[in-house]
């Protein structure tokens, strides 16, 4: 991963494309609200899902600040490989379908803004909309549209990276190799998609979480902290602003650690220079109209 003159070129004229992009899309959908009877514009991602046997199957590089969209039905060993090796392709991996997700929550995002912002104008909007807007509320557990907005809106994703590194020990753990389980997600109670795991809580027994790929485990990771109530305060802060250094104060919930845990999260991402991913984007023609 390099940080040279190509890379900050592409950065310069990414950023430059995203500020127009945004300004037309805030003109577009101003337009769209004042109409009557429109669907929200939305877009989809063409994914190619690939299932590995090797970390030299590992297809995505960060020479650029466009990424494609490959997302690993599997994550393959990578202990024996050296720590800077192992990072890059943990990264690889991971990174592509942080992306993913977070497009599709921002896409969930603008529509439920432009759906609510009809309703206040008075306007109508279609029984499918009205049905997706009331699945989003029951999903996320929200008391109304703005607490949904909050609850739906993704944090950086260099503090996804960041924590997924820390739960999964860099993608080496039993629960990320056999489960696609990123995040350390566990259970008391023995579901369809897990496992019991090889160790216990107390007398208890512990079941993992499995996923049909990395990012299935992206998902439930957000939706976690999406409607979880020990996280009211973090989503609350992350609507207003999207600096992963100061929203890992509110992540105390998070671990048993507390403070240790958002120290080791700080230094992650301060000594891999995770916070350049938060600039990335998927490339353009990965990206359709439904």
């Amino acid at each position: 991963m390099r940080k040279d003159s190509y890379l900050c070129h592409e950065y310069i004229m990414y950023m430059i494309k995203k500020m127009k992009l945004h300004l037309i899309g805030i003109l577009f959908l101003g337009f769209l609200i004042g109409c009557e009877n429109v669907k929200f514009p939305e877009k989809e991602i063409i994914y190619d899902y690939r299932e590995i046997g090797s970390y030299l199957e590992i297809a995505n590089s960060f020479d650029s600040v466009y990424v494609k969209p490959i997302i690993y039905k599997n994550i393959v060993p990578l202990e024996n490989l050296t720590v800077q090796e192992r990072k890059d392709h943990f990264l690889q991996m991971v990174v592509p379908a942080a992306m993913a997700v977070q497009f599709e929550l921002y896409q969930k995002l603008e529509k439920i803004t432009f759906l609510h912002n009809r309703l206040k104008q008075g306007k109508e909007i279609l029984p499918e909309d009205r049905t997706f807007m009331q699945t989003e509320m029951k999903k996320y557990h929200a008391i109304d549209i703005d607490d949904l907005k909050k609850r739906l809106k993704p944090h950086p994703i260099s503090l996804t990276i960041a924590q997924a590194i820390v739960e999964s020990g860099w993608g080496t753990s039993r629960f990320c190799i056999e489960a696609n389980n990123l995040f350390g997600v566990w259970s008391f109670n023995k579901g369809k998609n897990s496992f019991k795991a090889a160790f216990k809580r107390g007398d208890q027994d512990i079941y993992v979480r499995s996923y049909d790929d990395i990012k299935h485990s992206i998902e439930h990771y957000y939706l976690t902290l999406g409607r979880a109530k020990p996280y009211q305060k973090f989503r609350e802060k992350r609507f207003d602003m999207a600096n992963p250094m100061v929203l890992i104060e509110y992540l105390d919930s998070y671990s048993e650690c507390r403070n240790k845990y958002k120290t080791t999260l700080r230094n992650i991402i301060d000594k891999n220079d995770l916070t350049r991913f938060d600039c990335f984007e998927l490339v353009n023609e990965s990206i359709v109209m439904k």
